[in-house]
Protein backbone atom coordinates (compact mmCIF):
# COMPACT_ATOMS: atom_id res chain seq x y z
CA UNK A 1 0.00 0.00 0.00
CA UNK A 2 2.68 2.45 -0.39
CA UNK A 3 2.85 5.44 -2.97
CA UNK A 4 4.70 4.33 -6.38
CA UNK A 5 5.86 8.18 -7.21
CA UNK A 6 8.39 7.57 -3.85
CA UNK A 7 10.32 4.83 -6.29
CA UNK A 8 13.09 6.35 -7.49
CA UNK A 9 15.51 3.64 -8.99
CA UNK A 10 12.88 1.66 -10.86
CA UNK A 11 14.25 3.71 -14.17
CA UNK A 12 18.08 2.85 -13.95
CA UNK A 13 21.26 3.36 -15.74
CA UNK A 14 24.99 3.19 -15.05
CA UNK A 15 27.41 5.08 -17.17
CA UNK A 16 31.11 3.52 -16.83
CA UNK A 17 34.08 6.05 -16.71
CA UNK A 18 37.37 5.46 -17.53
CA UNK A 19 38.82 8.34 -15.64
CA UNK A 20 37.59 10.53 -13.65
CA UNK A 21 38.09 13.98 -15.62
CA UNK A 22 35.51 11.84 -17.95
CA UNK A 23 33.28 11.19 -15.01
CA UNK A 24 33.12 14.87 -13.82
CA UNK A 25 32.39 16.26 -17.44
CA UNK A 26 29.16 13.71 -17.52
CA UNK A 27 28.47 15.22 -14.74
CA UNK A 28 28.56 18.60 -15.59
CA UNK A 29 26.92 17.64 -19.00
CA UNK A 30 23.59 16.27 -17.12
CA UNK A 31 23.20 19.50 -14.54
CA UNK A 32 23.44 21.92 -17.60
CA UNK A 33 21.12 19.97 -19.51
CA UNK A 34 17.90 22.12 -19.65
CA UNK A 35 15.58 19.17 -20.47
CA UNK A 36 16.99 17.44 -17.10
CA UNK A 37 15.71 18.34 -13.34
CA UNK A 38 18.31 17.08 -11.07
CA UNK A 39 16.54 15.84 -8.09
CA UNK A 40 19.38 14.89 -5.94
CA UNK A 41 23.23 14.21 -6.40
CA UNK A 42 24.74 12.06 -3.96
CA UNK A 43 28.39 12.09 -4.27
CA UNK A 44 29.46 8.33 -3.06
CA UNK A 45 33.31 9.01 -4.72
CA UNK A 46 33.80 11.94 -2.00
CA UNK A 47 36.91 11.14 0.66
CA UNK A 48 33.94 12.40 3.53
CA UNK A 49 31.91 9.75 1.87
CA UNK A 50 31.75 6.50 4.51
CA UNK A 51 32.22 3.77 1.96
CA UNK A 52 31.14 0.84 4.87
CA UNK A 53 27.35 1.91 3.86
CA UNK A 54 27.55 0.81 0.94
CA UNK A 55 29.99 -2.26 1.57
CA UNK A 56 33.15 -0.63 -0.35
CA UNK A 57 31.12 0.39 -3.47
CA UNK A 58 31.57 3.79 -4.95
CA UNK A 59 30.07 5.72 -7.47
CA UNK A 60 28.14 9.48 -8.20
CA UNK A 61 24.18 8.70 -8.03
CA UNK A 62 22.16 11.15 -9.90
CA UNK A 63 18.34 11.71 -9.28
CA UNK A 64 16.35 13.49 -12.31
CA UNK A 65 13.85 13.95 -14.09
CA UNK A 66 13.74 14.62 -17.81
CA UNK A 67 11.00 17.61 -18.53
CA UNK A 68 10.46 18.21 -21.88
CA UNK A 69 6.80 18.92 -24.00
CA UNK A 70 7.01 14.55 -24.97
CA UNK A 71 7.38 13.85 -21.11
CA UNK A 72 4.95 16.46 -20.26
CA UNK A 73 2.05 15.00 -22.71
CA UNK A 74 2.95 11.31 -21.58
CA UNK A 75 2.63 12.51 -18.03
CA UNK A 76 6.05 11.06 -17.32
CA UNK A 77 7.57 14.87 -16.46
CA UNK A 78 7.41 13.57 -12.44
CA UNK A 79 9.17 10.13 -12.60
CA UNK A 80 12.45 9.63 -11.12
CA UNK A 81 15.41 8.33 -12.85
CA UNK A 82 18.56 7.08 -11.05
CA UNK A 83 21.64 7.86 -13.20
CA UNK A 84 24.79 6.10 -11.30
CA UNK A 85 28.10 7.50 -12.81
CA UNK A 86 31.12 4.99 -12.04
CA UNK A 87 34.85 4.45 -11.93
CA UNK A 88 35.53 1.75 -14.18
CA UNK A 89 38.04 0.42 -11.53
CA UNK A 90 35.00 -0.13 -9.62
CA UNK A 91 32.57 -1.36 -12.08
CA UNK A 92 34.98 -4.45 -12.66
CA UNK A 93 34.85 -4.90 -9.40
CA UNK A 94 31.14 -5.62 -9.58
CA UNK A 95 29.96 -9.67 -10.43
CA UNK A 96 26.86 -10.78 -9.74
CA UNK A 97 27.57 -12.64 -6.35
CA UNK A 98 29.06 -9.61 -5.23
CA UNK A 99 25.87 -7.94 -5.91
CA UNK A 100 23.73 -10.71 -4.56
CA UNK A 101 25.76 -10.44 -0.87
CA UNK A 102 25.21 -6.48 -1.20
CA UNK A 103 21.74 -6.91 -1.60
CA UNK A 104 21.61 -9.84 1.16
CA UNK A 105 23.80 -7.24 3.91
CA UNK A 106 21.60 -4.19 2.67
CA UNK A 107 18.34 -5.96 3.34
CA UNK A 108 19.47 -7.55 6.76
CA UNK A 109 20.92 -3.77 8.12
CA UNK A 110 17.85 -1.83 6.55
Amino acid sequence: GGDPARLLDVCRQRLVFEGPAALAAALEAVMGDADVAVERVRDRLAPEYDAARTCGYRDVQVSLRIVTDQTRRLGVDTHVCELLLVPKEVALLVTEESHRRFVEYRTLHA
